[in-house]
């Protein structure tokens, strides 16, 4: 069994928004989730997202399963909700707000996911 991430580095917060819908005339409907316990790291990585376009990362958030708050977040759910809601899932985090292009779980050696990170822009 993998450890979880040290909590001596899980000192970010953040506030995550989700768009629940999308109304006609443009108007977001949010949903927001205050994460802690995370880890933000700089990044200049080239990813590819799912609809194969290639985007440079601004940062990497890391969401550790077990020390995080809230547990149980399900990233990859509200990342296809805010697809399908046709908004961008977004992260404020010390006053920037970045937007959630990719969502990768890492698994554990359990078959399980040991952490989550998410590519920002």
């Amino acid at each position: 069994m993998l450890r979880p991430i040290p909590l001596r580095i899980l000192k970010t917060a953040a506030v995550l928004t989700v768009p629940q819908q999308v109304e006609r005339w443009g108007e977001v409907t949010p949903s927001t989730t205050n994460l802690s316990k995370t880890h933000l790291q700089a990044s200049n990585a080239v990813k590819r997202t799912k609809d194969s376009r290639e985007v440079v990362l601004r940062a990497i958030l890391f969401y550790d399963t077990k020390n995080s708050l809230p547990r149980g977040v399900d990233f990859n759910a509200l990342k296809t909700q805010a697809d399908e809601a046709g908004g961008c899932m977004t992260l404020n985090i010390e006053g920037l707000t970045y937007t959630v292009e990719t969502v990768e779980p890492i698994p554990d050696d359990c078959g399980g996911i040991h952490h989550y990170e998410l590519g920002l822009v």
